[in-house]
């Protein structure tokens, strides 16, 4: 009967796939804030602002 519960306590291995996503994840969102710095111009502020929060949103969702 103990053997059924063996396993419960055991995280997952999260995919590959989900690993190589946040690190684009993070990549995108320092590219983005670099370049929003260095960019002068008024409308790529706030659309790289846009873009790192909905990043930030996925990546603690996965």
């Amino acid at each position: 009967m103990n053997e059924l519960y063996a396993e419960a306590g055991v995280k997952v291995k999260p995919p590959c796939k989900n690993t190589l996503l946040k690190a684009l994840m993070v990549a995108g969102i320092i590219f983005f804030a670099v370049l929003a710095l260095l960019v002068k111009s008024p409308l790529f502020g706030p659309m790289a602002a846009v873009f790192v929060v909905v990043a930030i949103i996925f990546y603690a969702k996965t």
